[in-house]
């Protein structure tokens, strides 16, 4: 475990070769109130070509060590992971190998602690997680609180919903209490507004740089946070899906690959008019050869089988008239 207002953290051995296949968990833990900013140094644990399988990797957890908490997994010796700055005072790195690759030299990362703020918060980080507002001196008050991501260099920033109170959406008719996100400063860009938690994953916002979030509780209580964790993404790392086409013109769903499943950011279409309403359709399974030709056969040695069955009924009801026939003479 690693203490401390900051420090430092390696890999094994590092700068020398680390030893696999191996798995270890590094616990980073500094004072309550206080939130950690990670910042990755060096990440050199696979072969030196890209297009080489990722053996060995890094996992970054928020709180604890998860699947619901996972920020990233990283590998590339070619980009460092983004810096990270967690929602509370404890942070893990699962560094998992498989195989040594020759000249790999490791990881090494570095963390500060700095004050966590609970209402009025700015992110300056390409990766993020926050708990809010998680705070017992706001206890039965009313909250009206802003929040500001900053990432540079974003076309795009994906929100991912990980968890809300219980009692945060209790009056979802009337909206009491709700989340607003704007994709500028100005209150008139409004992205999307949460009063339910009902199938609520992740929301992606078109923003150059930053996104702005708006919240309100009404007389909070520990029941009544949430919980969300916030990347970056640029154009260039966006999928292309064709969902219709015809002769005259096509709609196109852009979507990010992310750790918990593909992300829709926006739908284009090159349709005079609305975009058309294309319904989910789950193309039919074909049927394997030799499963139709089980079938057919199977198909054939009942009929087969029946006819000799009757054939064999027929004959005996025959022979027994026949037989009384004879008798009565």
């Amino acid at each position: 475990m690693l203490g401390n207002n900051s420090g430092t953290f390696h890999s094994p051995n590092f700068p020398d070769v680390f030893p696999a296949p191996f798995c270890i968990n590094y616990k980073v833990q500094v004072a309550q109130d206080r939130v950690i900013q990670l910042t990755w140094k060096k990440l050199d644990i696979n072969s030196d070509t890209q297009s080489s399988p990722c053996m060995n990797e890094v996992q970054l957890y928020d709180q604890s060590i998860g699947p619901e908490n996972e920020i990233f997994k990283a590998c590339s010796s070619y980009k460092l992971p983004p810096q990270f700055t967690s929602s509370g005072n404890v942070v893990y790195v699962k560094f998992v190998t498989s195989q040594q690759p020759p000249f790999a030299k490791g990881f090494e990362a570095s963390y500060i602690s700095k004050v966590q703020n609970f209402c009025n918060i700015n992110f300056n980080t390409s990766v993020g997680a926050m708990t809010i507002p998680n705070n017992p001196s706001y206890v039965h008050q009313n909250l009206d609180c802003k929040i500001t991501i900053t990432i540079r260099n974003a076309d795009y920033i994906i929100l991912r919903w990980i968890k809300f109170g219980p009692q945060l959406f209790q009056d979802t008719s009337s909206c009491l209490n709700y989340i607003a996100i704007y994709n500028t400063s100005n209150s008139n860009n409004l992205v999307t507004k949460i009063c339910s938690a009902s199938n609520r994953i992740a929301t992606p916002v078109a923003s150059k740089n930053s996104v702005h979030i708006r919240y309100q509780i009404h007389n909070y209580n520990h029941l009544k946070n949430f919980h969300f964790s916030y990347f970056g993404v640029t154009s260039q790392q966006l999928h292309r899906n064709i969902v219709f086409v015809n002769a005259s013109c096509e709609v196109v769903e852009w979507y990010y690959t992310a750790s918990f499943g593909n992300v829709v950011i926006k739908k284009t279409s090159s349709c005079s008019g609305n975009i058309p309403v294309i319904p989910s359709v789950v193309p039919p399974r074909k049927m394997a050869s030799w499963v139709l030709a089980v079938i057919i056969s199977s198909a054939s040695l009942f009929s087969a089988a029946l006819i000799i069955t009757s054939g064999c009924l027929l004959a005996r009801y025959l022979a027994r008239h026949r037989n009384r026939y004879q008798q009565m003479q």
